[in-house]
């Protein structure tokens, strides 16, 4: 009976850990904006460059590639709470018909600018993300999604200028191969 007793116990405080939720976090480089009002902004970009993640006070978004090629029609924005996309990029810069499409039905119509030492990004305000001597430069923002937008283009410089280190693709490739 005792026996019996140490096994439904075990089993019940087992269940009740096994219910928890888990807090997994990955590595990553983490930048912080600030803007004139004082509000606080973190882009956490991953070690790997496959996605970043912008923390304010009432959003969690992530920024990513789909199937992780650097296009503008596979860029993408998603709520991260639930999942939900909010804006998904189309066209092409070289046909000037690049854009992000938003969810509630807005579109905001990109141009790219090159030269000799950098780009511009140009939306419907004027220059929304500057590279001047190949670093990023200060572009103002009129709103939340030309803000949501400059945010994807810091994250799209980080990813196009830096490759992962050797240790990122150690840990990968062990944990992968050695699982299968």
């Amino acid at each position: 009976m005792r026996f019996l007793f140490a096994i439904v116990a075990l089993l019940l405080t087992s269940s009740a850990y096994s219910q928890s939720n888990p807090t997994w976090s990955t590595p990553a480089h983490q930048i912080k904006y600030g803007d004139e009002a004082g509000k606080q902004t973190n882009l956490n970009i991953d070690q790997g460059y496959r996605f970043a993640d912008l923390k304010s006070e009432s959003t969690e978004l992530r920024f990513f590639y789909n199937k992780d090629a650097q296009s503008i029609h596979n860029a993408r924005i998603v709520d991260k709470q639930t999942n939900e996309e909010i804006a998904r990029g189309k066209g092409s810069y070289f046909f000037g018909t690049a854009r992000f499409e938003f969810k509630d039905g807005e579109t905001i119509k990109l141009k790219r600018k090159r030269n000799a030492n950098g780009y511009e990004i140009i939306g419907p305000y004027g220059v929304l993300f500057n590279v001047k001597n190949q670093g990023i430069g200060y572009a103002k923002t009129y709103g939340e999604k030309d803000f949501l937008l400059q945010a994807f283009y810091v994250f799209d410089r980080v990813k196009e200028t830096l490759s992962p280190s050797d240790e990122y693709y150690q840990v990968y490739t062990t944990s992968y191969y050695s699982s299968n």
